[in-house]
């Protein structure tokens, strides 16, 4: 008994067998469900992406499979356990390994004794081993089944970096083509569309934490590619001002014929030209626009007005030229008195009376900072999980790969999802794996079931009640059986009564 996928998850079948008296090992688990995350990534088909992933193996002989240490990977970051230290906890759970693949003889030989099915540096090594091209397919090609499925919605998109410095010299792919300096580390950059509640991040670039954000994006673009042309999927991506440049802009808009919106920083020369550009107007029509502040969560009031045709210097192909854009520029209110705070928005779009929906789609942004950003580092993501470049890259990859499973799951199972955001928030860790259970595996039947230990000590207990009325019976049967053989000494058994009606009556019958 061997290989991927042995065990069989049912807990209806499960519990009957149980309850008749199948012969059964039972252990506890640490980690009870939620199964519907489990069975929903099957269900999604993000499963069958994520164990396909494959490592280099070369003449190693590795004596686990890919498939299940794929799992295991993917357990540990719904367990929300940032570093590999920490593994032992889902390796040791005989419910998890049985999900990954592992078969009986190796769960009862290590799990049930506490003992890891598989070593840390197992782990390790499997995540170093991994080709970044395979963890680029592993997002590409959820991406590809999303799309596919018409799971992503809107064709607004936004892009925002994800710093994660590290002090050891020792990493690979801390500077990635740029300059050396004190800062070490990675940058991680994400393309994701704004919708709310359907966040799905669609492409990826991973890089040092001193290379440049517009490098990367140029990566990103290009990375998804392999799933479509970026046009065919995106309209409008929103920059913030790290993303400032000329050159940049202007690929955006006429390399890969998307529009952009960013915000310009106070110290450039575009702010006084769009200034310049509106004081000639003379009087003019203030748009009054609203919008919730991203860092605050307050109201704010802007009073705005659109203008096109504003010069920007270095708003070309090469850079040594310049060209024209749209801009809205702003006045927003502050708190305490102080005065309105000037803003810029720049943008290839028509600016023109749209004042209020330009200011609207900036603010969007911040669906990133709020959920995708936020879940990585609620995740541990800047905990660092092997020494290789293929490790940090196939981890980050997973991460991001299950969390736009995880948005979908909370669209699909929406009631499945709210008493997971219960859980999550009283237990103050993002597991999405719950606590202490009772797991019971049926060795004869290939199946086994996860049950909330209260409901095992009750299954256990009418288990025990069936059996004691099955001996019963069987007992009391085999008392009729001894009563019915039974033969009172000095008393010779009954004889039979043989005789007619009228004898017994004591009456002859008359003959004619």
């Amino acid at each position: 008994m061997s290989g991927y996928a042995l065990w069989t998850y049912d807990r209806a079948k499960t519990k009957g067998l149980f309850l008749d008296g199948a012969r059964a090992d039972v252990r506890g688990s640490e980690y009870l469900g939620n199964d519907f995350v489990i069975e929903g990534l099957r269900e999604l088909g993000f499963w069958d992406v994520l164990v396909s992933c494959a490592p280099e193996l070369g003449r190693e002989d590795v004596a686990v499979a890919p498939e299940k240490l794929n799992a295991a990977w993917a357990f540990k970051e719904l367990a929300g356990l940032g570093r590999v230290s920490e593994v032992d906890r889902v390796l040791t759970d005989g419910r998890l390994m049985a999900q990954c693949g592992f078969n009986i003889e190796e769960i009862r030989e290590k799990a049930f004794k506490g003992v890891p099915v598989v070593t840390r540096r197992t782990m390790y090594r499997h995540a170093e081993r991994m080709p970044r091209s395979e963890s680029v397919r592993m997002v590409t090609d959820t991406v590809k089944l999303a799309r596919q499925q018409k799971w992503v919605r809107g064709r607004v998109y936004a892009a925002d970096c994800y710093e994660i410095p590290v002090s050891g010299v020792k990493m690979e792919g801390i500077y990635e083509n740029t300059d050396k300096t004190t800062r070490r580390g990675y940058k991680l950059l994400t393309i994701s569309n704004v919708t709310p509640d359907r966040e799905q991040i669609v492409s990826a670039a991973l890089g040092g934490i001193c290379q440049d954000e517009r490098v990367l994006l140029e990566n990103a673009l290009t990375t998804l590619r392999q799933v479509c042309e970026p046009r065919e999927m995106i309209d409008l991506l929103i920059l913030d001002r790290g993303f400032w440049g000329g050159p940049t802009m202007w690929h955006v808009k006429h390399r890969w014929n998307i529009d952009f919106l960013t915000m310009a920083k106070s110290d450039l020369d575009i702010n006084a030209e769009a200034v310049r550009m509106v004081a000639e107007k003379g009087e003019v029509q203030w748009a009054e626009v609203f919008r919730k502040s991203g860092h605050t969560g307050h109201m704010r009031r802007y009073a705005a007005y659109g203008v096109n045709g504003v010069f920007l210097d270095r708003y070309s192909d090469d850079g040594k030229q310049a060209g024209s854009v749209n801009c809205v520029l702003a006045y927003a209110d502050q708190p305490g008195g102080q005065p309105p705070k000037q803003l810029l928005y720049v943008t290839s779009m028509n600016a023109e009376r749209r004042e209020r929906i330009i200011i609207s789609r900036y603010g969007e942004r911040w669906s990133i900072e709020n959920e995708c950003m936020k879940w990585l580092s609620e995740h541990d993501g800047r905990k660092i999980n092997g020494w290789s470049l293929n490790a940090v890259h196939y981890r980050l990859s997973l991460l991001l790969v299950l969390r736009n499973a995880m948005t979908l799951l909370d669209w699909k199972y929406p009631k499945d999802a709210a008493r997971m955001r219960r859980l999550l928030a009283h237990r103050k860790r993002r597991s999405y794996l719950e606590g202490h259970g009772v797991i019971i595996y049926l060795p004869d039947d290939g199946v086994f079931g996860t049950y909330a230990t209260q409901e095992g000590v009750d299954m256990g207990e009418e288990r025990g009640g069936r059996r004691v009325r099955k001996e019963m019976a069987a007992e009391i049967e085999r008392l009729k059986a001894r009563v019915r053989q039974l033969e009172l000494p000095g008393i010779p058994p009954r004889k039979p009564l043989v005789a007619s009606v009228d004898k017994v009556a004591g009456n002859k019958r008359s003959s004619r």
